[in-house]
């Protein structure tokens, strides 16, 4: 990989105040015009921002029991989904009050969700490490799968072929797409393997452990040409950027990395006051949306271009 430095300005950091209890979960949609949160609180919401760049409560949407992850529709900005410890799956349509197309029952409390490339299937992780596919379509349970371990964070490729699960071994299974049969297992880490983000680009991908490392894997090859190793503690989320230059990590550390792919390095540290929760870079702007531990129950932005230029 070419060494290249990145210069990043230092952001601003920006509070957007609605929900009563910790954010688990935030996520850009494909044209970076709306963030949405999923919180304890039990409510998803939704945020637009002005010519300006002011945030706009949009939408509020509510569970039964607390938002563990929110989800867009790769391919139409105006479609949300959010996966629930009430053993739901919700769609929502953005551009309605009200907003709920459909509400998906599954068989577990869900933690972790993923959905592919091509718009047509969402995968949800339940606390009993049950794996289901729904149909987009048809709104219903096409497959359910079992592990007999823990399994954690999931995605698809970028080009839609192969499906990847995270486990507590360390181990980044990679499974052919749809047939879903077992093609690799990568050691990626020495303890649980946490979380995984693709770059956008297709790339790399990488990985963040309990073992308080990152892996930056080459997808072509499936080896690990960079790690990153500035934490003390669990990893927790990943976001790249969407021209794959920068990577954002967040950990049980009170801190976010942000590292150069190309090599590895630190470009910025953002120093916090409790772990991180979750992290998402606004698309085609390096922006960046986190949650974390602290005790504000607040989504964060870190500014280092205006959003006004984002909407435009």
């Amino acid at each position: 990989m070419a060494s290249r430095k990145i210069e990043f300005a230092k952001p601003k950091q920006q509070k957007l105040e609605y929900h009563k209890q910790k954010i688990h979960s935030v996520g850009w949609n494909i044209t970076g015009e709306n963030l949405a949160s999923g919180s304890y609180d039990t409510k998803v919401h939704v945020w637009s921002f002005t010519q300006s760049g002011s945030p706009v409560s949009a939408c509020d949407y509510k569970h039964d029991l607390q938002v563990e992850q929110v989800r867009w529709d790769p391919k139409n900005s105006f479609i949300l989904s959010s996966a629930s410890l009430d053993k739901s799956v919700k769609l929502w349509d953005i551009r309605s009050k009200n907003g709920q197309i459909a509400s998906i029952p599954t068989n577990g409390e869900n933690i972790y969700m993923a959905w592919s490339p091509c718009g047509n299937t969402i995968a949800v992780v339940s606390k009993d490490d049950e794996l289901s596919f729904i149909d987009v379509r048809s709104r219903r349970i096409e497959k359910n799968i079992r592990f007999q371990l823990y399994i954690n964070e999931i995605a698809w490729n970028p080009s839609n072929t192969h499906f990847f699960i995270t486990n507590i071994r360390g181990h980044v299974e990679i499974w052919s797409w749809p047939q879903m049969k077992i093609v690799s297992q990568l050691p990626a880490h020495s303890a649980s393997c946490n979380c995984i983000d693709f770059d956008p680009t297709g790339r790399y991908f990488a990985t963040g452990g309990t073992d308080a490392t990152v892996c930056i894997w080459d997808l072509a090859e499936l080896i690990c040409v960079n790690t990153i190793t500035n934490f003390e503690y669990s990893l927790r989320c990943l976001s790249f950027t969407s021209d794959g230059k920068l990577l954002a990590c967040g950990s049980e550390d009170n801190f976010i990395e942000i590292s150069n792919v190309a090599t590895g390095e630190s470009v910025y540290k953002h120093e916090l006051e409790a772990a991180m929760f979750s992290v998402a870079w606004q698309p085609n702007r390096y922006n960046l949306a986190f949650s974390n531990n602290d005790a504000s129950s607040d989504t964060y932005l870190l500014l280092t271009e205006s959003l006004s230029q984002s909407n435009r």
